[in-house]
């Protein structure tokens, strides 16, 4: 399944329209559109607040992996999360691989 069709899919679960979508996020109804046929992808801002709108987890709808409902976690979690995933895209390879062995040695 592609990021495309996952947007549309949570779009839909919660039984709202393009137009009711794009409003809640401060965006056209043409660009959802144009996200849901796959013409263009959204930026990462706009995939971090479609996901809070759909109430969909970050990591499924970018990438279709882990589940698809967000953990209930408190706000400033979730803010120091999007904080690290915004900044862990800027990495190159050899330091998130890095980052990967000694987070994995904190869990």
């Amino acid at each position: 399944m592609n990021l495309a069709i996952r947007i549309l899919r949570a779009r839909k679960d919660k039984r709202f329209s393009q137009k009711e979508t794009a409003s809640l996020m401060g965006i056209s109804r043409s660009a959802l559109a144009q996200w849901e046929s796959a013409i263009c992808n959204p930026s990462l801002n706009n995939l971090i607040k479609l996901a809070e709108v759909l109430d969909v987890s970050l990591e499924w709808l970018a990438v279709g992996l882990g589940k698809k409902h967000r953990a209930k976690i408190n706000s400033k979690d979730a803010y120091l999360e999007q904080e690290i995933i915004k900044l862990l895209i800027l990495l190159p390879t050899k330091k998130k691989n890095a980052l990967l062995s000694i987070v994995s040695n904190m869990v």
